[in-house]
């Protein structure tokens, strides 16, 4: 059972995802504003925010997908892969051999590409630096196109098409999160969650603390 407002998140994010037009921005800026709110200057700090929370998201995501992929096709790493014991276990061996550097062959040029992407993130801090700043522009465009649709009832036409088509996924990515930690027992208050995503963030991919990327958002870690 999810609470009133991130029943309303969800269904405000699929409403805007059958949409188009300026509907789309309002209807999503609307889906995270009934779970965050934040009355000073909400595109910047809300925007910032998020980007913790979506970075971690995507590396996770990534780690995943790739690791599932290797077992599949039978790769040398797949027997270190099918021992551990759960996904997250999965994510963090496959993160520790991008970041040792070892050779890990796919069959797909898009999971070849996948596994560059996160070596050069867990490699060097400004790129960190710069894909949070892409995921925050991102959130913060789509902000700017609700209130042009708001306010003048018309898009941009370049950013407002950026707005519906990356829109959705994004706060999709959110939600995700959101109702992972109200499902968690005892739930996870929203604020943790992007505290714990901010911090950990900072110490996996920018301090090299050893923690391990693929885990920033885990409950199991001692804070």
């Amino acid at each position: 059972m999810w609470s009133d407002p991130v029943d309303n998140a969800v269904i405000l994010a699929e409403t805007a995802e059958a949409s188009t037009g300026p509907q789309v921005p309002a209807l999503l800026w609307a889906s995270l504003e009934s779970i965050f709110e934040d009355s000073d200057d909400p595109e910047f700090h809300l925007s910032q925010r998020l980007s913790w929370l979506l970075l971690a998201s995507l590396v996770r995501a990534e780690l995943t997908v790739l690791a599932h992929h290797l077992v599949k096709e039978g790769a040398p790493i797949s027997e270190k892969l099918d021992v551990a014991s759960t996904n997250s276990k999965m994510c963090e061996v496959l993160e520790r051999a991008i970041r040792d550097g070892e050779p890990i062959p796919f069959n797909d040029v898009r999971d070849e590409l996948a596994c560059e992407r996160l070596s050069e993130l867990f490699a060097a801090s400004d790129v960190v630096g710069r894909m949070r700043s892409y995921l925050a522009g991102s959130i913060a465009r789509v902000h700017r196109e609700r209130n042009r649709a708001m306010h003048g009832g018309t898009l941009t036409k370049a950013g407002g098409m950026v707005a519906q088509r990356s829109g959705p996924p994004l706060v999709a990515a959110v939600l995700d999160r959101v109702v992972w930690a109200e499902k968690q027992f005892p739930p996870v208050p929203l604020d943790q969650l992007i505290a714990r995503a901010m911090v950990r963030g900072r110490l996996a991919l920018v301090d090299q603390s050893g923690l391990p990327a693929s885990r920033v958002l885990d409950l199991d870690l001692p804070e």
